[in-house]
């Protein structure tokens, strides 16, 4: 994360993959408690538009990306509001385990990446709902990204890869 390692700061990692979503606090210099978020995939939000609009898979997809893009229509904006609402939930859960096993009061943001992050409007619904400062993980922001043009394209895309690719100490 390229959050600063504050003593006593504690910092989400939210991974919405599509099968998955993982669920990751960082603090104190180091990962200090992870799980996986039951229904927090993309996967499960198409099958949800699939199954409730009655299209194939790959259409529900297709919809999926319009209403990333601003273009959607009420049945699916019903869904994504559906899936948001049972996100919250489900990281309102992690976010409790997290401050009873390390006796923490809070957490301080949350950091969205993956293909559900590109979900229209999602930083303001995790704000508003959790009370938590949300925003998009950026991995490029201290790299000097100057040979693609000087800008990255849907960073928090990317943030898997950028983790892996640091080289150990």
């Amino acid at each position: 994360v390229n959050a600063k390692w504050d003593a006593g700061k504690y910092h989400i990692i939210l991974d919405l993959g599509g099968g998955v979503a993982n669920f990751v606090v960082a603090g104190n210099g180091e990962l200090m408690f992870s799980r996986p978020l039951a229904g927090g995939g993309c996967k499960h939000l198409i099958n949800s538009i699939s199954k409730s609009l009655s299209v194939s898979e790959q259409q529900a997809e297709s919809l999926f990306k319009q209403h990333a893009a601003s273009k959607t229509d009420d049945a699916v904006q019903e869904q994504v509001a559906i899936f948001l609402s049972q996100l919250v939930v489900e990281i309102q859960r992690s976010i409790d385990a997290f401050c009873l096993m390390f006796h923490s009061e809070r957490v301080d943001s949350i950091n969205l990446c993956g293909g559900g992050s590109l979900i229209k409007g999602i930083c303001e619904f995790l704000t508003k709902n959790l009370g938590v400062e949300t925003k998009k993980l950026n991995p490029f922001e201290n790299i000097d990204v100057s040979s693609v043009g000087g800008q990255v394209a849907n960073p928090e895309l990317y943030a898997l890869a950028m983790g892996l690719a640091i080289p150990e100490n």
